[in-house]
């Protein structure tokens, strides 16, 4: 076997957390829905008693952008994405560019579908525009880059 097989790049990631505001859907020129947000989550103890607090940052663009308008704050939710590095103000940063969301609460009978643990993925929604990340300025300068 392939040394190149052995290392080859893999970059999916998979995290569980509680959404730290709502969520902002904007939307560029062409119409493709961009979102920003963050999710939060517990480091198991290092040091002391107490676990850590993780703070993760989160972009989405096209119909995944368009169901995190669901999101409230404090919800419980799983993210699949991949790893996105740059740098912003001199400083290394890291954003998770999610693929598929998934609510991990039951919905009340007022929902709009009343099913539990809905889910957006990337590209299944009626209306999916074409463009991806790099048509979406918020997705595709950097993590949590913002026009000085």
């Amino acid at each position: 076997m392939s040394p190149k097989l052995l290392f080859a790049p893999i970059n999916r990631v998979v995290l569980a957390g509680y959404c730290t505001h709502d969520p902002e859907v904007k939307y560029t020129d062409a119409g493709l829905a961009c979102c920003d947000f963050q999710i939060a989550g517990r480091e198991p103890p290092v040091r002391g008693p107490r676990p850590q607090s993780v703070f993760i940052q989160v972009g989405c663009v096209g119909p995944t952008a368009e169901f995190t308008a669901r999101l409230r704050k404090g919800l419980p939710i799983v993210v699949e994405g991949h790893l996105r590095g740059g740098m912003y103000r001199g400083r290394p940063r890291v954003k998770l560019m999610a693929h598929s969301i998934w609510r991990l609460t039951e919905d009340t009978p007022d929902d709009d579908n009343g099913r539990s643990n809905q889910s957006a993925e990337e590209g299944s929604g009626d209306g999916a525009k074409d463009g991806g990340p790099a048509s979406c300025p918020e997705a595709s300068d950097g993590p949590g880059a913002r026009p000085d």
